[in-house]
């Protein structure tokens, strides 16, 4: 059975949110696990698709931008000016990469060296399509219960500290123990000393 957590956010910025994730998604992925992001704004995946780009200055996570639009063909997004976008052509295995390959990172010239795991995308983000692969960890940013939640190992409900938020995390949670699911609340509020 899906294990579920709540994780209510120090704060109610679109920057805390997406900061958060992708400190997540590298947790989760540093245990082999997949990872899914899902969201119901484009935009709030977008912000996630370019954070995973330069979350750290010395990597970058690989991951894979699932349709986002209705009628989009999935694709990997097209990174901003100064990103590599290699994710899927890595995965794909339909180009060959070099150990290592040197890029103009926002005027920076940085050297970035392919291990093996960079060849198997395990994060992925959307909107509107479910991931192929349903184990591992689902990262839930949207107001509603996706309905293919079930299909993972555990789901992390992140809830930024707003009303609004709070009211929908509220519904979800009882969507979720209504159906006898093993629930976790984390206020990271709180948790500051």
């Amino acid at each position: 059975m899906t294990r579920i957590d709540f994780y209510l956010l120090d704060g109610d910025s679109t920057d805390t949110l997406v900061e958060f994730t992708c400190r997540l998604i590298e947790k989760i992925r540093a245990k082999g696990q997949q990872t899914h992001v899902h969201a119901d704004d484009p935009e709030l995946i977008e912000r996630i698709d370019h954070a995973l780009w330069n979350f750290k200055p010395e990597s970058f996570i690989p991951h894979r931008l699932l349709d986002t639009e209705p009628g989009r063909q999935s694709t990997t997004a097209t990174p901003a000016a100064g990103y590599l976008s290699v994710t899927d052509s890595i995965a794909s295995g339909s180009v060959q990469t070099p150990d290592t390959l040197d890029y103009d990172l926002n005027n920076a010239r940085t050297n970035i060296t392919f291990t093996a795991d960079m060849a198997a995308v395990d994060v992925t983000i959307g909107c509107n399509q479910p991931p192929v692969s349903s184990s591992g960890v689902l990262i839930n940013l949207a107001e509603q219960v996706p309905t293919f939640f079930s299909r993972f190992d555990r789901t992390l409900e992140i809830v930024k500290s707003t009303e609004p938020c709070r009211r929908m995390s509220r519904e979800r949670y009882r969507f979720y123990q209504q159906r006898g699911y093993i629930l976790k609340h984390h206020n990271l509020a709180n948790s500051k000393s």
